[in-house]
């Protein structure tokens, strides 16, 4: 006798609206000027400086260069999208304005508002001090705790922001220190709804697409297919998780074990329990006939990867 698939089940004991987001271990964004060797752009000069001083900050550390390939089969239709969905899965954002794609970047975060209080803005006094498009437009919406404004040289970064590096970073982290733990879940937010996906798949060990597409409407969050295909190339770019053919199945499983959101329950009667999904599950694998293939995929060896 065929063993009845619980997964659903689990799910419809969830409330969306009350669960929320881990924001630890943080995720932090940083935008701004090209990164060259030796480093000549504020963005550059201050990645090298938490790089090789400040280790804990740099293993939060995420630069849009190590996502190359954000094109890749067509999956974003512009870069600027992109970046915005992964903005949303983060902790903290930080632009140094010094190029056309950051003030690109202010313009399209600082309207979302979601991204307002994670926004951090770095600028030369003399740009912070002159009335223009920036500081009269994108600036006034963020919190002013949060644009950072030094007297530096953009012909000679390097040396000109030198002294006020350790400041620069010392700010950062007390940003970080007063940002809460975890923030409510908000169905408008793809970068939420990204990290529900990869809760999924967490729990549920491997997933196809249509079942995730299936997942998301049982929790009141479905998406399209092209929606749902981006946000699980977003969680592969992060290394969250990976996808493994077998056969010609594609599954979607984790390379981490970062717990990134907390399910609530709809009812206290009827409580959602995470440990009992993750054994309820695993046991309906292994007495199932039909799920043979799937667990020979997760038994298969990955290598996990630091959070």
């Amino acid at each position: 006798m065929e063993v009845s698939d619980p997964r659903e089940d689990y799910l419809s004991l969830i409330s969306i609206e009350k669960s929320y987001i881990n924001l630890s271990p943080p995720i932090v964004f940083l935008f701004g000027g090209s990164i060259d060797h030796p480093p000549k752009s504020v963005r550059g000069v201050l990645y090298n400086h938490i790089l090789t001083k400040h280790p804990t900050l740099s293993n939060s550390l995420v630069i849009p260069e190590d996502f190359t390939d954000w094109l890749h089969d067509s999956v974003y239709p512009d870069l600027l999208t992109f970046e915005s969905d992964l903005a949303e899965t983060s902790s903290l954002v930080i632009i140094a304005l010094e190029s056309p794609g950051s003030i690109a970047e202010l313009g399209s975060f600082s309207v979302n508002g979601g991204l307002r209080e994670k926004i951090i803005i770095i600028i030369s006094e003399y740009h912070h001090e002159q009335p223009s498009f920036i500081t009269l437009g994108p600036l006034r919406l963020l919190p002013e705790e949060n644009v950072f404004s030094y007297p530096y040289n953009h012909i000679a970064v390097a040396d000109s922001l030198d002294d006020y590096l350790d400041d620069l970073v010392d700010n950062i982290n007390k940003n970080l220190g007063t940002i809460g733990k975890t923030e409510s879940f908000d169905i408008h937010n793809n970068g939420h709804i990204a990290l529900a996906i990869y809760e999924l798949i967490l729990i549920f060990k491997a997933l196809k697409l249509k079942e995730i597409k299936d997942y998301l409407k049982i929790l009141s969050i479905g998406r399209n297919t092209s929606t749902t295909k981006r946000l699980l190339f977003l969680l592969e770019k992060l290394s969250l998780i990976t996808k493994k053919r077998l056969g010609n199945v594609d599954y979607y499983i984790p390379l981490k074990n970062s717990q990134r959101v907390k399910f609530s329950s709809k009812d206290t009667k009827k409580l959602f329990d995470r440990n009992s999904a993750l054994l309820g599950t695993s046991q309906y694998y292994t007495s199932s006939k039909k799920e043979k293939m799937r667990k020979r995929i997760i038994e298969k060896p990955t290598v996990e990867r630091k959070s």
